[in-house]
């Protein structure tokens, strides 16, 4: 069997999509001035692809490293690859959203209020 499985990962695309639009829908809620949600919320289910998305990465991961698990040694080095692949862009996305965050507060007058909570929830959540 071939360790690309592009069935799964298109899926795996297809759930992380899912739950963009739902978040796209979301941001067009205009109830308070016109009384109805952005495109009748057509992508209301999108969570659901949250946990799809998961559930797939999980199994990918599990296929891919099938061959180290039990194997005490590979543990240092996977855990390496998969810090490498995730927190420097976490990083990088946390310090760009933190500059516009702070350039929109000063631009609309507002200081630094809320600012530091923002930042914090931004944050918690890697």
């Amino acid at each position: 069997m071939s360790s690309k499985m592009e069935s799964i990962e298109g899926a795996r695309a297809l759930a992380a999509v899912m739950v963009v639009l739902m978040h796209a829908a979301s941001l067009m809620q205009v109830e308070h001035l016109s009384g109805h949600v952005g495109l009748g919320n057509v992508f209301g289910f999108g969570y659901v692809g949250v946990d799809f998305f998961f559930v797939l990465s999980g199994f990918i991961i599990a296929y891919v490293n099938y061959s180290h698990l039990g194997n005490a040694g590979s543990l240092p080095r996977y855990l390496w690859r998969r810090f490498t692949r995730i927190y420097p862009i976490y990083w990088i996305i946390l310090l760009l959203s933190s500059i516009l965050t702070t350039a929109g507060h000063l631009a609309a007058g507002k200081g630094f209020q809320g600012f530091v909570a923002q930042i914090v929830r931004a944050a918690s959540f890697p």
